[in-house]
């Protein structure tokens, strides 16, 4: 299998954990941002109106404020277990739904353009 290669994408919020592990190596792109994929969208979250949320998730803007005080507060990595229960949807879903349209956001095109420049100058 020798065309056959592979490419890490690691989480923004390792950048500077891995960095003396990768020198050397030139597959591997991260995420935008410092922050994890989870605290990068639970900041989003913060800002974003609840009637464009509930409107993309296909929820009620009721639901989706019930669900933000429950999940307040909670650590990042039980914030989208616990978001997609109390909205009755798979964390799968949930999780899918809200990176569109973080990724959507004119706000972070320029963060998502890089992310795929990068991307693709790792592939070749």
């Amino acid at each position: 299998m020798t065309d056959f290669s592979f490419l890490a994408v690691f989480d923004g919020d390792c950048r500077e954990r891995l960095a003396k592990d990768l020198r050397g190596f030139e597959n591997y792109v991260f995420l935008p941002s410092s922050l994890s994929p989870e605290e990068l969208i639970i900041s989003y979250l913060r800002r974003e109106e609840l009637t464009h949320l509930a409107s993309h998730i296909g929820k009620s803007v009721e639901d989706v404020a019930m669900a933000k005080e429950i999940c307040a507060g909670l650590d990042h990595h039980d914030y989208f277990v616990e978001m997609a229960k109390s909205l009755a949807l798979s964390y799968d879903d949930l999780f899918t739904k809200l990176c569109d349209l973080w990724i959507g956001d004119e706000v972070n095109f320029g963060s998502v353009v890089r992310f795929f420049a990068e991307l693709d100058r790792s592939i070749k």
